[in-house]
């Protein structure tokens, strides 16, 4: 029971993050490099490594595998609601 509600606090702190975050966390997800997502996004890498770092500690994560699980989860929860 304890990891279901683990599961829907970071599920709801996803929604915490600002949309150019969101942005962020789904091309991370997409194992893009912070450079390519700086080019994509028209920003600086460092600007990627701030909103990255940010989105991180917003969600509790620290690895990419833990991002791309709460993005996955995140998406088939609103497909099914």
């Amino acid at each position: 029971m304890q990891k279901k509600e683990e599961r829907s606090r970071k599920r709801a702190l996803y929604d915490t993050l600002t949309p150019k975050e969101q942005e962020i966390a789904k091309l991370v997800a997409q194992d893009k490099l912070n450079k390519v997502i700086a080019f994509d996004l028209n920003i600086t890498e460092h600007t990627v490594k701030l909103h990255r770092g940010n989105l991180y500690k917003k969600l509790g994560v620290r690895t990419v595998t833990e991002l791309f699980f709460i993005l996955k989860r995140n998406r088939r929860n609103r497909l099914c609601h």
